[in-house]
């Protein structure tokens, strides 16, 4: 052990010495520290916060100042100073200045006194630069799963508005944290907490944990589990992406469209007119309806009506309403009555598993009954999916899918045989081209 002791004078020189020393024999160790206070740094308020959490230095892009970004309750200060300053060539400057940059839980909102504040505390912080422009963005995160990001450019008050903005990384979180949520039916509480940020050649790794809010929490510790998810520090650089970052697309719309009539084309062009199957039927309604619903193509109308009076003639359901919108696109179809569920060729419908009401067709990716219950729909099939575990998932968009293999298990061969055909034609996700997992 070694210990400080000053000398008797005051002075800022002191010695060290060794637990047990005579305090009267000098140690040939002297440890000399000068300090004194910086009047620039002073503020009002500076006695009364409590500064703790990570520190990061960054460097603005027009000016070449220095920053360091320290947290505090509620808010990340900001020191900016000039270089020379923070390279030793100045002892001293009086542009040495201190902002607040207030943690606001609505990244979007301008900064108004009323408006609230996030109070939990910064648990991670780091800054990417990027190599070509000198730019820094800072990417902060919190231990209550609150997020944000700030590019300083200048530290100006004409060039800085004082805000965060949302940081590229928290819509995967976010994703993420929302199938925790419905997968342990939280009713939207459950918190993603942020415990690390890491930078490295225009990439953010982000660590987080996952955890139900407004509830005492029971886990084993084979339960326990911390998600890196990797991103982009600006979605907007053009440098080239590392491999093992898959870019996904942008689901629009369109894009979806026309995937969806990728997997309805097959579907649809290759109508077995003598299969008698039961779910082969359903499984051919179902996509025609989806044709009906969402595509633009003129040939996908007609093959859907093709399969609608092929229909009509083998099970004898009533397909009027259906055959009548064949003749334009992007319609809708009401949940059918339950005398249509049970009428002659009702087992082509979908229905509720909850309450039997009818289903209606509105959406390619969702389904929900005439008493309100609501489900997504696999991306291959376009069945709802109504029972858990019997899914399998996009490990890439996390897109979901009936899996064939528990089919197998749960349901009738007839099930499996009209789904698997399908299955085996795509074996990755439409969408994004990624593997499946269960």
């Amino acid at each position: 052990m070694w210990s400080l002791d000053p000398q008797a004078n005051g002075d800022s020189t002191g010695h060290l010495r060794q637990d047990g020393e005579d305090s009267e024999t000098h140690s040939r160790w002297n440890l000399q520290a000068t300090a004194s206070e910086n009047p620039d740094l002073s503020s009002k308020d500076a006695g009364e916060r409590v500064y703790r959490g990570p520190l990061e230095w960054f460097q603005a892009e027009e000016d070449g100042e220095i920053g360091l970004a320290v947290t505090t309750i509620g808010a990340l200060m900001v020191m900016s100073l000039p270089r020379a300053v923070y390279e030793g060539k100045e002892a001293s400057s009086r542009r040495v200045r201190t902002r607040e940059y207030p943690l606001l839980e609505n990244t979007h909102t301008t900064f108004e006194e009323t408006e609230a504040r996030h109070w939990e505390s910064i648990s991670a912080m780091t800054v990417a630069s990027d190599g070509d422009s000198n730019l820094s963005s800072l990417h902060l995160g919190t231990s209550g799963g609150h997020a944000a990001a700030k590019k300083f450019i200048e530290f100006t008050d004409a060039q800085d508005d004082g805000l965060f903005s949302p940081p590229p990384w928290k819509s995967q979180v976010d994703a993420i944290r929302e199938s925790f949520d419905i997968d342990h039916d939280l009713g939207g509480l459950a918190i993603g907490r942020i415990w690390g940020l890491a930078a490295y050649g225009g990439l953010i790794a982000v660590a987080f944990t996952l955890h139900p809010g407004d509830m005492i929490e029971y886990r084993t510790g084979s339960q326990e589990r911390t998600i890196i998810v990797f991103s982009k520090a600006d979605p907007h650089q053009q440098q080239q992406t590392p491999s093992f970052i898959r870019e996904l697309p942008v689901f629009t719309s369109d894009f979806l469209r026309l995937r969806h009539e990728v997997v309805l084309r097959f579907t649809l062009s290759s109508l077995d007119y003598d299969n008698r199957n039961p779910w082969y039927q359903k499984l051919v309604y179902t996509a025609a309806c989806c044709a009906l619903v969402e595509s633009e193509d003129e040939s996908l109308l007609l093959q859907a009506r093709e399969v609608f009076k092929w229909l009509t003639t083998v099970t004898g359901v009533d397909l009027l309403e259906e055959l009548t919108k064949c003749s334009s696109p992007e319609n809708k179809l009401e949940a059918k009555s339950v005398e249509q569920l049970n009428g002659a060729g009702g087992h082509i419908f979908e229905k509720c598993d909850i309450c039997e009401a009818g289903i209606a067709w509105y959406s390619a990716r969702e389904a929900q009954c005439a008493g309100g219950h609501l489900f997504v729909r696999c991306s291959l099939s376009f069945f709802s999916i109504q029972e858990p575990g019997v899914s399998k998932f996009c490990s890439d968009c996390s897109t979901e899918y009936l899996n064939e293999d528990a089919l197998a298990q749960l349901h009738e061969s007839g099930l499996q045989s009209a789904y698997k055909k399908l299955s085996n034609a795509f074996d990755t996700c439409i969408y994004c081209g990624g593997k499946f997992r269960a």
